[in-house]
Order: C-alpha cells, then structure tokens, then sequence
C-alpha cells in the first residue's frame, strides 16, 4: 500500500497540469501488473504530446514518449523498452479540474 501511495504521488507531482494549446511534456512512475508482474519491478518514463484547442476547453492531439520497465533482480535479461503512439484528448472544467485520456499503441 505504500509503493502504491508513493507512485500516486509522483503521477500528480511529475504530470503535466494544465493543457493548453501547443506541446506538453511530462513524466510517469507505475508499478508492474498482471502477466508481468513476476518479472518487471517498476517503470519510468517520459510521455510528450501536441495539443489543439478544437472547441472551449477541449484539447486533442498525438501524443508518444519512452516507458522503460525494469528487470527484478532475480532475473537475467534486458529491461523492457516501450514507445507507445496514441491520441491524447483533455477537457478542463472550470475551476481547474481536467480529465484526460491517452489511446494508442506500445
């Protein structure tokens, strides 16, 4: 439960916060789940994406990065590198609160 509260913690820390038209860069820290799990640890990465203001407070555009899982020790072999390419959307509410959604591919 603390792994899980630290990583949620750096999600909001490291994300970028306000979309708004033109690029936008941020980070994520996650922990390795389901058929993975017993292999990878955790996972880092940098996400990139260039937004378009196509109606009042509704944003879209591609987006990619560079998501690297990494090997528990007790395994051989190289990390898992991954680049995913997905469409991002954001909508902001007024008084601050977003809700975004990336779809695509790793």
């Amino acid at each position: 439960m603390k792994k899980l509260l630290i990583v949620v913690c750096m999600m909001f820390a490291l994300n970028a916060i306000h979309a708004q038209e033109g690029f936008r860069l941020g980070a994520h820290v996650g922990l390795a789940t389901g058929d993975i799990d017993a292999f990878y640890g955790f996972n880092l990465g940098v996400d990139a994406a260039y937004m378009f203001n196509v109606a009042p407070n509704l944003y879209v555009g591609p987006a990619t990065g560079f998501s690297t899982f990494f090997l528990k020790s007790d395994f051989e072999g190289d990390n898992l590198n991954l680049v995913p390419l997905a469409a991002s959307g954001q909508y902001n509410f007024d008084g601050g609160f977003n809700v975004g959604l990336d779809l695509g591919y790793g």
